[in-house]
């Protein structure tokens, strides 16, 4: 994880905490997330945007992550929310991380049997797909369990190791 986290830290996309550390077991919020992702595809707001999630305001200081999360589509939400306080689950990651790189993981040829998720889960196919690019390795995933700072940069560097 360390390595994860330096080569992010190395390409501007993660900048750790004022005391010049990273953390890499505090919980992982969604607007983070976004905003690691946002920095990594160097995205920006589209011109005129307007933010239809009924929890993002203004005023709020990260109202220009969440916006450009929604008007790309890096977080999408639900109940017309885009929920940026909560902390990402592992299933919420491996959808967002599924969709946003689509184009850079190759679709699974096989179904893995996870222990701890059902091929009828809402998010099977998105950790499926990471665990056949070797995104992931565990088994169980613990898809209801939140991402550390740590766990994401990992996943996200395996990610980008593919590109």
């Amino acid at each position: 994880m360390q390595e994860a986290a330096q080569l992010l830290y190395e390409r501007g996309i993660v900048a750790g905490y004022p005391d010049g550390t990273f953390r890499p077991n505090e919980r992982l919020l969604r607007r983070h997330a976004a905003l690691m992702l946002i920095r990594e595809l160097k995205l920006t707001l589209p011109e005129g945007y307007v933010v239809k999630a009924k929890d993002v305001k203004p005023t709020d200081p990260w109202y220009k992550e969440m916006a450009i999360a929604e008007a790309y589509g890096l977080l999408t939400g639900y109940n017309g929310k885009l929920y940026p306080n909560d902390y990402i689950t592992r299933a919420q990651m491996a959808a967002i991380l599924t969709r946003v790189y689509a184009d850079v993981y190759e679709q699974p040829k096989t179904n893995q049997s996870f222990v701890d998720v059902p091929f009828s889960h809402w998010a099977y196919g998105a950790i499926n797909t990471l665990f056949y690019n070797q995104i992931t390795i565990n088994n169980p995933y613990r898809p209801d369990d939140v991402v550390t700072r740590g766990q994401f940069a990992l996943f996200l560097k395996r990610t980008l190791d593919k590109k």
